[in-house]
């Protein structure tokens, strides 16, 4: 399948995984978060809505759910390069509460050096911000149950 591009714009891929069950993008998960993955080159996202099942304070989304995404969001944007890895470490900086139901844009991207930074939006500016980096180490084990197809998606 083909990948929707824009004028000047690397393609947009959706990315379809095989059944798994990792609890940002997996689905067999129950308790998971089951987002939707866009990937281009160096760099995917995901949008979203949470629920008063990732609440923490009341009313306010957990801090280690926004992280979860901003990790898994930085992992993905690897995808075109092929290198699969576990995180070795991440640095997340809190900006301002996100709101349990408030629709969110969560962005990562490959920046020198092979690190990875992430941001994730919501209304009027970057509410969370993270940076790290990964260890490739065995590829072919980390990729387990985790290979994506790209597949072309003209509504992005």
């Amino acid at each position: 399948a083909g990948a929707h591009t824009t004028a000047g714009q690397a393609p947009v891929y959706r990315v379809e995984v095989a059944p798994h069950g990792c609890f940002v993008c997996g689905d067999l998960n129950d308790q998971g978060l089951h987002v939707a993955l866009r990937v281009s080159e160096g760099r995917a996202w995901t949008e979203l809505a949470l629920t008063a099942t990732h609440e923490g304070w009341s009313g306010v989304v957990h801090g280690g759910i926004l992280a979860a995404l901003l990790d898994e969001m930085m992992g993905w944007a690897l995808f075109h390069q092929e290198s699969w890895g576990v995180t070795a470490d991440l640095a997340v900086r809190f900006r301002r509460p996100v709101l349990v139901g408030q629709r969110i844009r969560v962005e990562g991207w490959i920046t020198d050096g092979g690190r990875r930074a992430t941001r994730s939006a919501a209304g009027s500016g970057v509410a969370v911000e993270a940076t790290g980096s990964y260890d490739q180490g065995d590829s072919a084990a980390y990729r387990t149950g985790r290979s994506g197809e790209k597949r072309g998606d003209p509504t992005e």
